[in-house]
C-alpha cells in the first residue's frame, strides 16, 4: 500500500514537471490590406493568422448583388487584388468571399422576389380600385378606392426605401471586380 502511495505521488510530481515545462506560444498578430482598408487578425501561427486576415477581407465582399455575376471568378479576382494567389491569406479570402457571394446572390434574389410580388399585387390593386374609383356614383365608394390608390402608392414607396436600405447595408462598401 505504501509503494502505491509513492508511485502515485512521483508520477504526480513527474507531471508536474512536465506541465512546468510546456512553452505555449504567444498568438502572432498580423494585419493584411484589403484595398483601402488594413484589416487586423490574430492567430496562434504566422500562416493562420494570414488566413484570418485573407478571410476578414473575404467577408467584405460586394459580388453577388448582381445576379449575373460569376461568384468563383468574381472572388479570385478580388481576392487577386491583394493576396499572392495560394498563400494563406489569399485561400482564406477566396474562401470567405465566395460564401458571402452565395449568401449575397441569395439575398438579391428574395429581394427581386419580393419587388416583384409586390410589383404585381400593386397592379392588380391599382387596377381594380382605379376601375372602382372612375366608375363608382357613390361618394363614399369613391373616395375608399382613392384612399387604397394612396395607401397602394405609399406601400410601393416604402418597399422600395425599404429595399435601398437593405442593399446599402447588405453591399455598401463592399468592392467586387
Amino acid at each position: 500500500m505504501r509503494i502505491k502511495s509513492i508511485i502515485i505521488a512521483l508520477g504526480l510530481l513527474y507531471g508536474m514537471i512536465l506541465c512546468a515545462n510546456v512553452v505555449t506560444a504567444a498568438p502572432v498578430n498580423c494585419s493584411c490590406n484589403c484595398f483601402a482598408d488594413t484589416l487586423n487578425a490574430t492567430g496562434p501561427d504566422v500562416a493562420e493568422c494570414n488566413r484570418l486576415c485573407g478571410a476578414a477581407c473575404g467577408s467584405l465582399t460586394g459580388c453577388g448583388f448582381d445576379t449575373s455575376g460569376d461568384c468563383d471568378g468574381n472572388c479570385i479576382n478580388y481576392c487577386t487584388n491583394d493576396f499572392v494567389p495560394a498563400s494563406d491569406g489569399y485561400i482564406g479570402c477566396e474562401g470567405v468571399c465566395i460564401s458571402t457571394c452565395k449568401l449575397n446572390k441569395l439575398i438579391d434574389r428574395i429581394i427581386l422576389l419580393v419587388r416583384m410580388i409586390a410589383v404585381i399585387s400593386a397592379i392588380i390593386v391599382l387596377t381594380l380600385n382605379g376601375a372602382k374609383w372612375m366608375t363608382s356614383t357613390s361618394p363614399s365608394v369613391r373616395d375608399e378606392s382613392f384612399s387604397v390608390i394612396i395607401w397602394v402608392i405609399m406601400g410601393l414607396i416604402i418597399l422600395q426605401l425599404t429595399i435601398s436600405l437593405v442593399e446599402i447595408i447588405m453591399g455598401g462598401g463592399g468592392h467586387c471586380p
